[in-house]
């Protein structure tokens, strides 16, 4: 691609509008790589299922939000890619992962996660206004979800829906994924019942499966998991 694209520049003067466009595509695909690796934390905190069923409500609630927000800026068209559900999860990782360390840039300290908000910020602002629409309506999308507005935050997907995805979906798809997923299936026991019924007495509006997904993310600590349902409430 980059010998393709350096031989349309050196017999083409449009070339240079060529470059401009792959570098911009480059640098997009780049932060979105970051981004979804950052918050793949937020899954683990989720589970699977629920966070599955979170997509869902975060992409119907997100697209009508934008539909609107292209109302209200009078525009014709709004950037595409997966701006509504990758701001609802920077909403989600803002309101539920709490800070593990700071590192010092010039002196400054500086909290860990101000790396998604970096990579976001870098993601937005070079298509405004087209890109904005959308990742604002991520935000409130997210937002929506975590006020539990219409009982959406306890809205599942159905079960029947699952099995199907398990049994004939994710082996063509991620094959790999799938085993890996096997062999590490029983660290999931490593949670104590005791630790998890302890915080849910001290956190009675708390799912358990929320308590769980904390307790994993922060190495079954159950003081840092009380300070992250802390942060998170």
């Amino acid at each position: 691609m980059i010998l393709i694209i350096q031989s349309v520049i050196k017999s083409d003067g449009e070339g240079e509008c060529y470059k401009t466009r792959y570098e911009a595509l480059s640098s997009r695909r780049f932060f979105t790589s970051v981004l979804l690796y950052q918050l793949r934390v937020v899954e683990r905190v989720f589970g699977s299922w629920r966070f599955a069923s979170f997509l869902v409500v975060g992409g119907v609630v997100g697209q009508t939000l934008t539909a609107a927000g292209m109302l209200l800026a009078r525009l014709d068209v709004v950037a595409g890619g997966p701006y509504v559900l990758l701001f609802a999860c920077v909403y989600q990782y803002w309101a539920l992962v709490p800070l593990s360390y700071y590192v010092r840039v010039m002196g400054v300290a500086v909290p860990d996660k101000w790396a998604v908000y970096i990579a976001a910020a870098c993601l937005v602002a070079p298509r405004l206004p087209v890109a904005g629409v959308p990742a604002v309506a991520g935000v409130v999308a997210g937002m929506v979800y975590s006020a539990d507005v219409a009982g959406l935050k306890r809205w599942r997907l159905p079960l029947w829906m699952g099995s199907v995805a398990r049994r004939w979906i994710a082996p063509l798809l991620l094959p790999v994924a799938s085993a890996r997923s096997e062999r590490q299936a029983p660290a999931a026991a490593d949670v104590a019942p005791e630790q998890v019924d302890l915080i849910a007495g001290m956190f009675p509006d708390a799912e358990r499966e929320h308590i769980i997904g904390v307790l994993r993310m922060v190495g079954n600590d159950p003081n840092r998991a009380v300070a992250a349902l802390l942060d998170s409430s």
